[in-house]
């Protein structure tokens, strides 16, 4: 984590790919797919062969537009990268301009 923020402003972080494939032995991956991404399918199968059963997938739903796409593409890569998902609600920050969209 100390690495991850070094990497960034105060407040975010920024972490690489291959920061997940050592060091983690006790943790669990939950690993949230940006779907616009290249290379998804290979990405998928290259942490699940690192962190093999503590791999799952996170899905969160936020009733937008684009729900149903979203869901399906979890779907498609569940099934391909054959791994659990898991749902959370996930916390959505918004900036004085987005607030009403929010509240």
């Amino acid at each position: 984590i100390t690495l991850f923020r070094s990497r960034s402003e105060k407040g975010h972080y920024q972490a690489n790919i291959d920061d997940f494939f050592d060091g983690f032995s006790q943790c669990l991956l939950l690993w949230q797919p940006d779907f616009s991404q290249a290379q998804l399918l290979a990405i998928g199968e290259k942490l699940k062969s690192v962190w093999q059963q503590r791999f799952w997938l996170l899905y969160e739903r936020h009733y937008q537009a684009d729900d149903e796409r979203a869901f399906q593409a979890m779907v498609e890569l569940q099934q391909a990268v054959k791994v659990k998902v898991t749902c959370a609600g996930g916390v959505r920050m918004a900036t004085t301009e987005q607030q009403p969209l929010y509240d």
